[in-house]
């Protein structure tokens, strides 16, 4: 099965294989959420399995999406892909990518305060009231540590594109070897995974109090007797030994 997003694949020593299957998956993303609607007039009360391209890139491989009620497209990239251009961008109509919210959120410039730019963005969401939350892992790169105050969640009000709240995670929350990888939000809170020192992290929308539950629970540890297999090769991370990828992608209940 090939990618419909013509995605470049970068050749670290970790997972260049596991990346393409990031970028297949993407592609299938983008591809299906769009095509709804013209199978919907065609068949109406049956299911769309058309799928087709909606946007497409060779410079970056796309681990978040997100649309919004207008049904223009939002896109993340981490950094430690090799990828160029912006860590998040709206594509416009040609399908480019702009970067949004705007240039200084996106600039590599040191200059930048960390808490005013994305260091290493891993995953977006948006709720139920117009917002994009962006989840800003501050790590150096894949396998690497968290820089210290670049770990952040971003609410961007998607009506205005203005940046409406930044919550820090501190060293408490985001630790050392943190990799905070995915948001989902209910009620007043929101529920972040961390991939890299295993637990579930709970923040009150409100006061921005952040704590780790399930901290090295077996629900959010990986299996040590469990490879990540891909092509028939086990995935290693930089020190040569099998990756653990623990808590990862994670949603919330209808009743939450």
């Amino acid at each position: 099965m090939q990618s419909p997003s013509r995605q470049t694949v970068p050749r670290p020593a970790i997972a260049a294989s596991m990346l393409r299957h990031i970028g297949i998956a993407m592609g299938f993303v983008l591809a299906a959420v769009l095509s709804q609607p013209e199978a919907a007039a065609a068949e109406p009360g049956l299911p769309s399995t058309a799928l087709h391209v909606v946007a497409s890139t060779n410079e970056a491989i796309w681990n978040g999406v997100a649309v919004d009620d207008a049904g223009r497209i939002y896109v993340s990239t981490p950094r430690w892909t090799g990828a160029h251009g912006p860590s998040v961008a709206r594509l416009d109509a040609r399908g480019k990518a702009e970067a949004f919210p705007d240039a200084r959120w996106n600039a590599e410039d040191a200059t930048v305060p960390l808490g005013e730019r994305f260091v290493n963005v891993n995953a977006m969401h948006r709720d139920a009231n117009g917002g994009l939350w962006i989840v800003d892992t501050g790590v150096s790169g894949f396998g690497g540590t968290v820089v210290p105050g670049a770990a952040k969640l971003v609410r961007v009000d998607l009506a205005t594109g203005r940046v409406t709240r930044v919550y820090a995670l501190g060293a408490d929350v985001a630790r050392a070897h943190s990799y905070v990888d995915d948001i989902r939000v209910n009620g007043r809170h929101a529920y972040l995974t961390d991939a890299g020192d295993p637990a579930v992290i709970v923040l009150d929308i409100d006061s921005g109090r952040a704590v780790r539950v399930l901290q090295d629970h077996r629900s959010t540890r990986a299996a040590e007797d469990r490879d990540i297999v891909v092509e028939g090769q086990v995935v290693r991370g930089p020190d040569g030994k099998a990756l653990r990828v623990h808590a990862d992608p994670l949603e919330v209940s209808p009743d939450g």
